[in-house]
């Protein structure tokens, strides 16, 4: 029931505005962030993609601001899966340039998180290739396929539960 969902969501959010407000802690952003991401997927799931739009706008600034921090890896991930989501939102509202940008920089930000791991965990692998295909699916960009394929088989060499990915990309 999205409507309950919607409400519930709603009222966390003015929860967690106000707590951001007072408390300007980067813990108290991120939970401000999430809020409107939830309340965007809501938005989006009822196909209304111009208010999908607004509320992970309002997040991604969020995000764009808390990577600046030192210590930011958590939330240099959430930015760029922010960055996915909007530009999901982008692509069904018919911003078509603004998808692809925010694609872009999802990718870039994904990359750089798992190419400066030392140890890049199966997570953050997977969520690059996530972010690879998806951006592929949208510019029907085979190359990118290629890289989420690349990432799904080597996974799949260390973890039987990434072998339903093969073939995907």
């Amino acid at each position: 029931d999205f409507s309950g969902a919607l409400h519930f969501y709603s009222q966390a959010l003015e929860m967690d505005r106000k707590l951001a407000d007072e408390l300007r802690t980067p813990q108290a952003t991120d939970d401000l962030a999430v809020s409107l991401i939830k309340v965007g997927d809501i938005a989006k799931k009822r196909r209304g993609f111009d208010e999908a739009v607004e509320r992970y706008d309002a997040a991604e600034v969020l995000y764009a601001d808390l990577v600046k921090k030192p210590g930011s890896r958590r939330y240099r991930k959430n930015h760029a899966l922010c960055l996915e989501k909007l530009a999901s939102a982008c692509k069904h509202a018919g911003d078509v340039e603004r998808a692809s940008r925010c694609y872009e920089e999802a990718d870039e930000e994904l990359y750089e998180l798992y190419s400066s791991a030392v140890d890049a965990s199966v997570e953050e692998a997977h969520g690059l290739a996530i972010a690879y295909f998806n951006h592929a699916q949208f510019a029907h960009d085979k190359e990118l396929a290629l890289k989420a394929q690349e990432i799904w088989t080597d996974l799949s060499d260390r973890d039987e539960r990434f072998e339903r990915y093969l073939g995907k990309a």
